[in-house]
């Protein structure tokens, strides 16, 4: 009798009255409020007005039993089914759904669906790799937004490798404390890809310079990255270097100048097939004909050759690393056989030196002053 008589009452109500009616309804339903022998009558209900023809009365129905665990998946799965608003709703509460469904539902064709399960509560590990592997920008950014949820490391980097090159989202994950060196790596890189591609910057300066500055930047935060690597880490940090294509004599030139020697070795074992322990021999002991041959195995060129053998030599007479990069240039200043792109990056890395000095003294210079004062 309930039912009929909640049916003819709905049948001469208007739209606002029945959204009222049913809100309220499920509020009780949701509470327990209702008799044993009336909730099969209410569930009835509800299925009722799954076709009812005002939005606002299924809508009702959705932000009110969604979250409720023991409503029936039938009414569940049909709003889910229902217009983007209603399944939003759905799709955000309703503990009904398996992480495998979530997961197939991140390709949702309306952007509010795709958002209301990445701001969920809780999710488990199925839905979070579709997000990460398969989500778009706005999804991901909703994600790695969410206080509920913390990302693993391998998590992180399947964002990196597919959306590095947005700039809120490599400002989101570079706040994260636990990203493997490998990501930071990543996101370095895909900034310095930005700002080449960037059209304000080139019209500020010319696209050769600000080329030679993005790549000078990105090869300097990865040997800073690396200097923070343990052993088992640079092993995945240089493969990731050489499948990317950043293994280059200018990242190694950089890397051996400024002393970060486990970069330098990981990377000529990595290209040569050596072991790291006979690499790091070789350049430990300045065995130059050795180098020589480990360097052919390479296939790194040729008109790179004399800047490591010169730094080799360099650091092995136990010159600081601050001189290391003033012996190579002076080694190498007369060498036909060192090209003209090597010498320029000598160059530009002297230049960065100086600048970091000037820096670092003027920042000194008003300490100083202050004391000769006193």
């Amino acid at each position: 009798m309930f039912v009929e008589r909640f049916m003819a009452w709905a049948d001469e109500a208007c739209a606002i009255e029945r959204a009222a009616a049913v809100e309220e309804l499920a509020r009780h339903y949701v509470g327990q409020n209702i008799a044993d022998e009336d909730i099969a009558a209410t569930e009835q209900v509800f299925t009722i007005l799954l076709n009812d023809d005002a939005c606002a009365v299924r809508l009702a129905m959705a932000q009110r039993l969604s979250p409720c665990p023991f409503t029936p998946r039938v009414i569940i799965f049909s709003l889910a089914h229902d217009i983007a608003d209603i399944a939003s709703a759905v799709y955000a509460a309703a503990p009904h759904f398996s992480p495998q469904e979530l997961a197939l539902a991140i390709s949702h064709p309306d952007p509010s669906v795709r958002l209301a399960i990445a701001n969920r509560k809780e999710l488990e590990a199925p839905t979070v790799r579709a997000i990460c592997e398969d989500g778009c920008r706005e999804t991901v950014v909703a994600l790695l937004d969410n206080p509920m949820v913390r990302l693993g490391p391998h998590f992180m980097h399947d964002i990196a490798l597919r959306l590095g090159s947005d700039a809120a989202i490599r400002d989101r994950l570079s706040a994260c404390d636990d990203i493997l060196p490998v990501t930071r790596q990543q996101l370095a890189h895909n900034l310095a890809q930005s700002l080449t591609g960037s059209t304000g910057l080139i019209r500020l300066c010319e696209a050769g310079r600000l080329g030679h500055a993005a790549l000078d930047a990105c090869n300097r935060a990865t040997v800073e990255i690396a200097a923070a690597c343990d052993e088992a880490a640079m092993y995945t940090y240089v493969e990731h270097l050489c499948a990317s294509g950043q293994l280059t004599p200018a990242l190694l030139a950089r890397s051996i100048c400024d002393g970060e020697l486990s970069l330098f070795v990981h990377a000529l074992a990595n290209l040569t097939g050596s072991s790291v322990k006979r690499v790091s021999a070789i350049i430990s002991d300045a065995r130059i004909p050795a180098f020589q041959a480990l360097y052919k195995a390479s296939g790194l060129p040729q008109g790179a050759y004399g800047v490591f053998v010169a730094a080799i030599v360099s650091i092995n007479t136990d010159a600081s690393m601050n001189m290391v990069l003033e012996d190579v240039m002076e080694a190498v200043a007369d060498d036909d056989t060192v090209s003209g792109d090597v010498l320029a990056l000598l160059g530009r890395m002297a230049a960065e030196r100086g600048r970091a000095t000037a820096r670092a003294t003027s920042l000194e210079q008003p300490a100083e002053l202050f004391l000769e004062a006193a």
